[in-house]
């Protein structure tokens, strides 16, 4: 938005003439600190709706930073930069409060980019904050004027029953939010959890022996528990509902059910299943595809082992976040149920009082 104020602390002095006339051009008005400490100072005096620091500048702990910007201005969006922060550090920094890291070297204007977009997120959360304010006093008046014994009317109920529902929608929209995040915080930071070591169940479907023992062998190193092989997709289709697997790997030329049908009748029925489908094994034009869940498929050509185990390594990692995706939802459903059993009963009495 033209006019609003940005302070840059950099320490590459060409990056900083850089995104000052990259900025500036967009039209924001764009000032430059030295230190962490003018950084603090200006904040005490001057109002800006966005710091953006360089995460190696002297003296400047990232992990706190922000905290420190938000203690002097709550309404200001931090943005980091950075050359040579590990993972963990990035984590620590969007764990402490900032908006944003962007790893360095980038062009100026992929961080006009961020800039924007930080900005835009910024003015829908005050948006929101502003309308939860406004329906809250609006519900806090009417639960006064019903204690009170002045009695209530049905238009104030209403806006009670409203803001009830929006109290809803907000929370859910921000556990599965929650989720997603302490999903990804969870894979950065401890990538070797007990969830990421388990070893996946693997079938093997397919008429060449050779080649399904292969797949077998690749098992151990690739964390894929990999169990005898079957030759038919009637066995598939037989056994998948007992027992579904994570990872079925099938030859496209299965001597009973077509393999496509194979493929939709499973993928139908278990979305969480990773299909692996070798196509024209035995010639020099292999192809091996991996399908399942909403990700998009991924066909290669298939010349070498390495391509099969690359491949694979694909299946694998999406059924890992599949398993983590169960886990984390059963963890969802049961931290919110309390506030959906809480909600209801607000409901119901909101209701009820409205038909008295």
């Amino acid at each position: 938005m033209s006019g609003e104020s940005i302070l840059i602390l950099e320490t590459d002095r060409a990056l900083e003439r850089q995104l000052n006339d990259v900025l500036a051009a967009a039209g924001y008005e764009v000032y430059a600190a030295d230190t962490v400490v003018s950084v603090l100072q200006a904040l005490e005096t001057t109002g800006f709706p966005m710091v953006v620091v360089d995460a190696r500048a002297p003296y400047l702990d990232p992990s706190s930073f922000a905290q420190q910007v938000q203690a002097l201005q709550p309404d200001c969006t931090v943005l980091f930069t950075g050359v040579g922060c590990t993972t963990g550090e990035a984590v620590s920094m969007l764990r402490g409060g900032a908006a944003d890291f962007i790893a360095k070297p980038f062009e100026p204007t992929f961080l006009l980019e961020r800039v924007e977009d930080a900005l835009e997120c910024r003015r829908m959360s005050r948006a929101r904050i502003k309308l939860w304010e406004r329906r809250a006093r609006a519900a806090e008046h009417a639960l006064g004027e019903s204690r009170s014994g002045s009695g209530v009317s049905h238009t104030r109920l209403m806006e009670v029953a409203e803001f009830a529902d929006f109290a809803l929608e907000r929370f859910l929209a921000i556990e599965r939010q929650n989720m997603e995040l302490e999903r990804d915080l969870r894979r950065l930071e401890n990538p070797e959890s007990e969830t990421e070591r388990a070893s996946l169940v693997t079938w093997v479907a397919h008429s060449d022996t050779e080649f399904a023992n292969g797949v077998m062998s690749l098992g151990p190193r690739l964390g894929l528990d990999v169990r005898p092989p079957m030759h038919t997709g009637g066995e598939i289709l037989d056994k998948v509902s007992s027992n579904p697997p994570n990872i079925i790997i099938l030859d496209f030329s299965l001597p009973d059910i077509p393999t496509p049908l194979v493929v939709e009748t499973v993928k139908s029925e278990y979305t969480d299943i990773q299909l692996v489908t070798v196509d024209g094994w035995g010639t020099a034009t292999r192809t091996i595809t991996v399908t399942g869940g909403s990700a998009q498929d991924v066909t290669q050509g298939m010349e070498t082992v390495d391509d099969l185990i690359k491949i694979l390594e694909v299946a694998a990692a999406r059924a890992r976040d599949t398993v983590m995706g169960r886990d984390f939802a059963a963890e969802f459903k049961n931290r919110h149920d309390d506030f959906l059993r809480r909600y209801a009963q607000v409901r119901k009495a909101v209701e009820a009082a409205a038909n008295d």
